[in-house]
């Protein structure tokens, strides 16, 4: 089965479900499902939605022969995989390894990956190795689920035909194709709002970031982890706007004159960070310790922190042929996609929020053109110009506080 439905629309819980009703505890030891995340920050994800779940369920029924589950991680040595347990979790490229090697897939019944077409567009061969190892030696075909909110369905696109070409190969040409109509979250809300340069963003993000305007919790995402001559905004340079980490790094504090920032924890991702090092960066954000979480795009998808209201795209979200664009970001498809991600981590579940892009004037026509192929209605966008005054329209505090609540 191949199912897509737009962001925070409960395609986890779906699969999850799904997972541990597959489960038969008293068939023996081995793996009975296995799911595939795209990177180890959705994994950090699943895993953490799977144990909960499993301990909700052991609550249910105490007594009851416990489901097991273990996820693979090359780079935790203090972690003890689990061979036998009955879900195990893993990117894709390290679970090819361990089919290829010693994982015993006899007892495999159900095959899951979410955000697929990451999957396939970076480990497209890993993914196949997993699947045909199961099918020679699985007593019965595993069940395959994959799951994602942005497969395409244009013939027109080579893109789309090529991720639809791939998917008929993984699960074969006779499947079920559970597809919701692509539309824009019904509780979000966008404002777009024009600045004249970097600093006027960073101006901008302060304001929006404040005590007052802020209701819940946000995330700030850029494009560049470190600032260039070209453009000022970074994930540094938006950390360093907060006094208490200046003064942990030992700089001096911004005068209150200036635009500063309160609550920050920065998110980055990476061959040296560590699973331990990615958990503690989330927790604090997810328990409240950080209102604020400043990352680049490792956490634009499928990462799902409850009470977010606010997301600020700090640059418009483009592909790599136009100036300033995205250099992994081939074309405008994959760049309303990335922007549908970036601003689908809020309003989720049926819950209110904006959507704050900080673009430049000549970006303006481009972010209306993304409004107008989204079917964003006129009622749920807003386009807010910052000129050298700083004025503000009076009634904007009132309107981002609506949008949230």
């Amino acid at each position: 089965m191949i199912a897509t439905a737009e962001t925070g629309s409960g395609k986890t819980m779906c699969f999850a479900v799904a997972s541990i009703a597959a489960v038969d505890v008293n068939s023996g030891p081995g793996p009975q499902v296995l799911i595939m995340a795209h990177n180890r920050t959705l994994l950090d994800q699943l895993c953490d939605e799977m144990d909960k779940l499993i301990a909700a369920i052991k609550a249910l029924r105490p007594g009851s022969p416990p489901i097991t589950w273990s996820y693979v991680d090359n780079k935790d040595s203090t972690k003890q995989f689990n061979a036998d347990a009955h879900v195990i979790l893993s990117t894709a490229g390290q679970l090819a390894n361990k089919v290829k090697r010693d994982l015993n897939v006899r007892g495999v019944k159900l095959v899951v990956a979410d955000e697929v077409d990451d999957i396939l567009c970076s480990s497209a061969p890993a993914m196949r190795d997993i699947l045909e190892g199961c099918a020679k030696v699985a007593r019965k075909a595993p069940q395959v689920l994959f799951f994602s909110a942005t497969i395409g369905d244009d013939e027109n696109d080579p893109d789309d035909r090529r991720l639809r070409q791939q998917l008929v190969q993984c699960v074969g040409p006779q499947h079920v194709l559970c597809k919701a109509k692509r539309k824009d979250v019904a509780g979000m809300t966008h404002l777009i709002t024009v600045c004249p340069d970097g600093r006027s963003k960073m101006k901008m993000l302060a304001y929006f970031l404040k005590d007052t305007i802020l209701l819940g919790s946000a995330i700030v995402f850029c494009k560049n982890k470190r600032s260039n001559q070209k453009d000022p905004v970074s994930v540094t340079s938006l950390m360093d706007m907060d006094n208490g980490i200046r003064e942990r790094r030992g700089l001096q504090p911004l005068a209150p004159s200036e635009s500063t920032l309160d609550g920050v924890q920065e998110f980055h991702a990476g061959a040296e960070v560590t699973r331990d090092d990615r958990i503690r960066m989330m927790s604090r954000f997810r328990q409240n310790k950080a209102r604020i979480l400043v990352a680049t795009d490792a956490v634009a998808k499928g990462i799902d922190v409850p009470n977010v209201t606010m997301v600020v795209q700090m640059e418009l979200v483009k592909a790599k042929t136009e100036r300033e664009g995205f250099s992994w970001i081939d074309n405008q498809k994959k760049a309303l996609d990335q922007f549908r991600h970036r601003s689908g981590r809020t309003a989720r579940a049926l819950q209110k929020g904006i959507n704050i892009v900080l673009c430049t004037p000549d970006e303006e026509n481009k972010a209306m053109e993304y409004m107008r192929i989204l079917d964003i209605p006129e009622t749920n966008r807003r386009v807010l110009r910052i000129d050298a005054s700083g004025q503000l329209p009076e009634d904007i505090n009132t309107f981002l506080g609506d949008a949230q609540v």
